[in-house]
């Protein structure tokens, strides 16, 4: 009786992992990250900088229509001009298009500097605009962001593609 009884529990056991594991591999956490390349460009009246470097965001899909994301925009190589430091922590509006491709909004508050001929440290409000292709957990995203919205600062603006990764 003995060895039906362990039989049984190690049978039992094991459903109950396999079912476990099946419900983990299907709920997804409204959590995701991304990483990408991104480009900035500086301008006023007197001249244009271009630089170059990487972004990255943290986000939470409230519901399918609504997101919060924290992005953080670092330039590191100068082609004609300074160097970028972006972050800000912004209202992500998005609309499924269809199950594969989605198109969102930005809009936010944030911190941006540029080390240039004028150097540039404040805050303000910043937007953008952005599509995602989706592939599973992971999407493929492209978007442009006004980094600062402020009149007595030269126009600040990033267009950058990447990669999110959906927890």
């Amino acid at each position: 009786m003995k060895r039906r009884s362990k039989k049984i529990s190690l049978s039992l056991l094991a459903m109950v992992s396999m079912s476990v594991a099946s419900f983990a591999n299907e709920v997804k956490t409204p959590w995701y990250v991304g990483a990408g390349l991104t480009t900035a460009v500086a301008s006023d009246s007197n001249c244009e900088d271009i630089t170059y470097g990487f972004s990255g965001n943290v986000g939470y899909d409230i519901n399918k229509n609504i997101a919060l994301e924290v992005r953080a925009i670092r330039t590191n190589w100068d082609y004609e001009g300074g160097k970028v430091k972006h972050i800000g922590f912004f209202v992500k509006p998005q609309y499924e298009i269809n199950k594969k491709i989605s198109i969102y909004g930005l809009l936010g508050y944030a911190k941006s500097t540029l080390s240039s001929k004028k150097r540039v440290d404040a805050t303000g409000m910043a937007y953008g605009v952005g599509a995602e292709y989706s592939m599973g957990s992971y999407g493929l995203y492209s978007d442009y962001e006004y980094l600062l919205q402020k009149s007595d600062t030269p126009s600040l603006d990033a267009f950058s593609v990447g990669v999110t990764y959906n927890f």
